[in-house]
Parts: C-alpha cells; structure tokens; sequence
C-alpha cells in the first residue's frame, strides 16, 4: 500500500515530531492536561495539532487529492467513525467523548499515509528514550535540589491534590509516593503502559542498526517500568522478560544466559538490600505487592470495572450504555477494552481488540509467543482508562491498515 511521504527536509521532519508529541502530551493521560493546562485546552490543542498536520499533509499531495478519497485507509476511517460515532445518535447519548475516540483512531489512520509502522514505532521509542532517561534522572537524582532549597521549581497540583515539582519534561512528587516514577503521566500505572507497549514494539516491530541499540533500548524502558513500581506494570515486564527469553532464543546463547544471571541476582541484591534498609526502595516494593491483596482498593476496583462494565454490554449489546453510565459506574472505571464493549456495543469494542490482534499476529509466530505476548498488552491497557488516547489506537490501526486491508481480496497475507 502507497506511502504518501512528506518531502524531506527539517521543517518536514518537525512536523511529524511535533504530531507525535503533540499527541502524547495534549491528552488526559498526561500531567500537563489538568495541571498547567485545563483538560478542554489541551483537547483543543491536540485537535488543532492534528489538524495542522493534516493541512500540511493535502498542501503537499494536493496532486492525489483523487487517489486518496478512494485509499482503503480513508474507507476504514469512514467505517471506524460509524462504528463508534452512530451508536451516539441512536442512543441519544450526546457526548463529544465518541468524537474523541474516533480522533485517536483517525490519528492513527493519518499517520499510516506517510510512516511505515516499524517508521512510527521508531519516533516513538526515541521520544520515549528521552523521556525515560529524563524522568529517571529527575525523579531520583534532580529532585533533591529542590528538596533542600537549592533549586526553586514550579509545583504544581493535579485534579487529586497531588503537589509535583515541574522539571519541564517530568513532574516528581513532593510528598505523595515519592519514590515513584511519573514521568509526564498522570499515574506511574499509566506510564507503564507506554513503556510495556515501547518494549513490545522494540522486540518485535523495530529493527535496528545494531543490537547494541536494542539492548540499549530494552535496558533503559525496563529500568523505567521498574521505577513506576506499578504492580501491573512489574507483572507485565516479567512475563515479557519470560517470553522473550524463550522466544527470541536468548537462552541458546551464552550471553542470553549471562544476562539472565545477572538479572536473577541483581534482583536478588536490591531485594535483600530494601529489606535490610527499609527505605524508599523498600517501600515502593511493599507497595507494589500490597496490591495482590484481593482486599485491596487497587484490585477490588479494577475486578469491580470488568464486571461493572460486563454487565452493561451484555445489557446493551449492540450498540451499548450510556457514556457517564460507564464511565461512573464504579469510582475507577479502569478496564480499557470492557469500557470499550460497554460503551460502543460489540462492534466498537471487536475493533480495539482486533486492531491489537491484527498488530501482534504473525503467521510464523509461535502460536505460545503470540498468545502471551497479546495477553500482556491487553493487560498493560486493562488497568487504565486510555480509550481516547492516541497512543492506545496509533499502532494497532497502522497495523490494520498496513497489514489488514492490503491483504483483503489479495488472496494472501502480507503480514
């Protein structure tokens, strides 16, 4: 399928930057929407974002005006909108949060005009690159400065009344869990997922031009999931370390088994070094396993969100409840793909899960490594709300539309 590229140049390679980062940050996942900007204001922004790009992008191929109305990607983001726009109009459920969703989606059709995925996935690691080396730097070592009065910082205070000290990339808690990593996110818990969904993207759709640079890339996102201390985040990062392991064929090679050594007793010293202290490492570990308690809020509000959310898809079904009816069903409505089915019926939710299937399946894949690896990216988006985040359709759509739609009527997968 044609790639309809920018020219290239630095004022073109700025434009694509800037929507890439434009999306990440100008959306409710990121502290800047609700701290130094109110949520409205960073909608706009990202709307308007979008919409720069896209100018520029009909200004520069104003030639095949004609070719694009007929490209399936443009069909598949007509299909999408009804999907997920219509049940709003038979429900009478008037609420602009069904035009968010489409946005993220026509988002990432946009981008599949003019970036191969493995091109996207690329931007997006070394925006994340960056990002993690700052916010590790920030969170644990720039942080005392303005601690002890050496540094005056702005704070800032979120919708929870959480006081951060703004390092411009990266807001550190002053108080308030501290020993957890934030990033530019709203929650560690949120942040993990970018750093998971960056870790399965580097394994399996990035190619580098050296190995150093993957493991390099491997070394910095795990060190930087390790520090939100997310619970599910740990999880996550584990069960990859596992399948990777296994599936890449790390444990044929002498450094593969090297490296799982070390990692085994590394894991092993920190551990036995926070028990032995008892600060702050220390706590960021009890905390993360205090939340495996079936009792504990962290669980019994994710549990109530998939069943909650359950409940009324398998009442409305087809074209499902009303916005606030799930997004307040429960006090943390957290599951990504339920609210999804709960929200936009059976065809809404079928096309998020099938867009991340479309992304992960290889037809020579392991089908254990294909399972798992699914599996732990839906878990990475199922403790969270992200349904109108770019970055939760951005590449399960390039995939569909780069591997899906070529592929129908061909006769044959090009995947």
């Amino acid at each position: 399928m044609r790639l309809y590229r920018f020219p290239e140049g630095k004022l073109c390679r700025a434009l694509i930057m800037g929507l890439f980062l434009g999306a990440l940050v100008l959306n409710r996942d990121c502290n800047f929407s609700g701290t130094l900007l109110k949520f409205s204001y960073a909608q706009f922004g990202m709307l308007a974002v979008m919409l720069v790009g896209g100018i520029a992008f009909l200004c520069c191929h104003r030639r095949d005006w004609k070719e694009l109305l007929t490209d399936r990607r443009i069909l598949f983001a007509l299909a999408a909108g009804a999907v997920i726009v219509l049940p709003m109009f038979f429900k009478r459920d008037w609420q602009l949060m069904y035009f968010s969703i489409w946005l993220a989606v026509l988002f990432g059709v946009f981008v599949s005009l003019f970036l191969s995925l493995e091109e996207g996935a690329k931007l997006y690691l070394k925006i994340l690159c960056v990002l993690s080396v700052y916010s590790l730097l920030c969170a644990y070592g720039l942080r005392f400065l303005p601690d002890r009065g050496l540094l005056k910082l702005p704070v800032v205070v979120n919708s929870a009344k959480t006081e951060f000290y703004f390092f411009g990339a990266s807001f550190v808690p002053i108080t308030f869990v501290k020993f957890r990593n934030f990033g530019i996110f709203r929650e560690p818990g949120v942040y993990q997922y970018f750093l998971i969904l960056g870790l399965y993207l580097n394994n399996y759709e990035v190619r580098w031009d050296s190995e150093k640079k993957l493991w390099a890339v491997n070394l910095l996102l795990a060190v930087t999931t390790v520090s939100t201390f997310a619970t599910g985040g740990l999880v996550e990062l584990a069960l990859l370390v596992v399948v990777l392991f296994f599936d890449k064929g790390w444990y044929r090679k002498k450094a593969g088994k090297l490296a799982a050594g070390a990692v085994i007793l590394l894991g092993g010293a920190v551990t036995v070094y926070s028990f032995a202290t008892k600060g702050l490492l220390y706590a960021g570990i009890m905390d993360a396993l205090s939340k495996f308690d079936p009792n504990h809020e962290s669980m019994t509000d994710r549990a109530g969100s998939i069943m909650e959310n359950t409940k009324i898809f398998l009442r409305h079904p087809l074209l499902g409840g009303g916005i606030r009816e799930v997004l307040y069903v429960v006090a943390n409505n957290t599951s990504s793909s339920t609210i999804l089915y709960a929200v936009l019926g059976v065809l809404g939710g079928t096309l998020n899960a099938a867009a991340w299937v479309a992304l992960t399946w290889r037809k020579d894949r392991k089908l254990w490594a294909w399972l798992a690896v699914t599996v732990i990216l839906f878990m990475s988006f199922n403790t969270e709300n992200y349904i109108t985040n770019p970055y939760f359709w951005l590449f399960p759509v390039m995939a569909v539309c780069q591997r899906v739609l070529p592929a129908i009527g061909s006769g044959k997968n090009r995947a």
